[in-house]
């Protein structure tokens, strides 16, 4: 697993359009607290962020990494037909340039070792500032051994709309391991990942229309034999 650094860095994102180069982000002054609208939801499928949950994500009250919070998140996949894709249709989605490929992994991920041709857009950041809520945030990750935890990147969906600027393309997402959706042995409702939680998070702006996953992430891309370029 990559070490992650404390600090915030500047998120290098680049653009699946034609003919354009890469910017620089800052993550700075971002809301803390935030609501993702788009069309209407699902009984089970409404997505929001409060105060109290400002360092995370609420899935109608639970957490996403519980069960009934993940069960909330398949539901909304399986309803928008969220796709997973082997590796072989997503190098020839990119090589054909069909679909914008985006890694939702942290900045030091993807510098240590990404696919070629995608575009990173973290969907988690290292946690800043230092607020109750975030210090608490810290040091439940310090109980478990982890120097630097996450939070959810506020600007996620505006960051992936800008770079997958043409909206005829379609949207492939990747993160280390895929995830599962679909009943896979013993478990009925699959299993969990950033980038299908990424997914749900588009699926409930409302902006986006054909969202997929590589099924296996970057670790099953390179299991594959196919290569990984680093920056």
């Amino acid at each position: 697993m990559l070490a992650q650094t404390g600090v915030l860095p500047s998120v290098n994102v680049g653009s699946c359009g034609p003919g354009s180069g890469r910017v620089m982000l800052a993550h700075t002054a971002m809301a803390s607290a935030f609501s993702l609208r788009g069309r209407r939801p699902g009984p089970r499928s409404s997505l929001t962020t409060s105060a109290s949950m400002r360092s995370g994500l609420s899935i109608q009250g639970h957490q996403p990494t519980s069960p009934a919070g993940w069960a909330i998140i398949v539901d909304s996949l399986r309803r928008a037909d969220v796709q997973l894709l082997s590796p072989q249709e997503v190098q020839h989605a990119l090589q054909a340039g069909t679909q914008c490929v985006v890694d939702v992994r942290l900045p030091a991920e993807f510098e240590a070792g990404h696919v070629s041709g995608t575009v990173n857009v973290p969907f988690f950041r290292p946690i800043s500032g230092w607020d109750a809520v975030r210090v608490l945030r810290r040091l439940a990750f310090a109980l478990f051994g982890i120097r630097t935890g996450t939070e959810l990147n506020p600007l996620f969906v505006e960051e992936v709309s800008r770079v997958a600027a043409d909206s005829s393309k379609g949207i492939i997402l990747m993160c280390n391991i895929g995830g599962v959706i679909e009943h896979s042995g013993s478990f009925k409702v699959g299993t969990q990942s950033r980038s299908l939680t990424a997914a749900h998070v588009l699926v409930e702006s409302g902006k986006f229309g054909s969202i997929k996953v590589l099924k296996g992430g970057v670790n099953g891309w390179a299991a594959s034999e196919r290569p990984i370029e680093e920056m």
